[in-house]
């Protein structure tokens, strides 16, 4: 038997290592986001601490209308849609998220309650920490408040240009703009294929009538730039989708 078997300290070390090195293995998943997106300029360490990374499945919500907001989110994989509905009940969409979007940015200063639903529109991972940590300890910090800041700048630039593209761009640039967000769930990745429950609720999406887009997605259909079949739209020309879309949901 050797000296480092008997002496207790040395078994107290192997103890301390195995646990550091445990902790390390859990943070993995958090920390490579951490570093990718340089979030350790922007949080502190004990509220990196504090992170969750929370994954949603396809239609899986995390922000839903009139309800409070416990947590501040960091979209980090993935992509997200928002929304929310008329005086009539119908949906409409608002816009798209990618990585690096804030959810709960405006609530954070301003204690409304969501006036948007979030929903997963594929697989994505987002961190979450709390709000209450977040309104008792960050209001005094420049660099958080910076970016949350920059955040909402970008939000109203973005919703200010969706309102004035909505009323100037005609029906079939929105839902180019529609197909192309969705068919690009990654930079690097294109879907050929897009599921389309109904046409009547991606009407109501687009904030016009079936008929409308019926024309629409027929000219499309027309001039070859898509196909129709068994509730899906499969992309025929990339190319002319995007020279089509506006980047209005984006």
């Amino acid at each position: 038997m050797s000296y480092s078997d008997t002496n207790p300290l040395h078994k107290i070390h192997k103890k301390q290592d195995r646990l550091l090195s445990n902790c390390h293995h859990i943070d993995m998943s958090i920390s490579k986001y951490i570093k990718s997106y340089q979030l350790d300029e922007v949080f502190s360490r004990d509220l990196i601490k504090l992170m969750k990374l929370r994954t949603l499945v396809r239609g899986e919500h995390l922000v839903h209308i009139g309800e409070p907001i416990e947590h501040f989110y960091l979209l980090v994989e993935g992509k997200l849609k928002i929304y929310t509905f008329q005086e009539n009940g119908k949906k409409i969409l608002i816009r798209f998220y990618r990585p690096l979007n804030a959810i709960g940015d405006l609530e954070y200063l301003s204690y409304y309650t969501p006036n948007a639903a979030v929903e997963a529109l594929e697989q994505s991972r987002v961190l979450s920490v709390p709000m209450r940590y977040l309104r008792h300890h960050m209001h005094d910090c420049p660099k958080f408040l910076r970016f949350v800041i920059t955040q909402l700048s970008h939000k109203l630039y973005t919703y200010s240009k969706i309102s004035s593209l909505n009323l100037v761009y005609p029906l079939e640039n929105r839902v180019a703009s529609y197909l192309w967000s969705v068919s690009q769930p990654d930079r690097n990745i294109q879907l050929e294929e897009i599921r389309v429950n109904s046409l009547e609720e991606l009407a109501n999406l687009l904030a016009t009538s079936y008929r409308h887009l019926s024309r629409v997605l027929n000219k499309m259909e027309t001039d070859k730039i898509i196909h129709r079949y068994r509730g899906k739209i499969k992309i025929l020309d990339f190319n002319q989708l995007e020279k089509l879309s506006i980047s209005l949901f984006e």
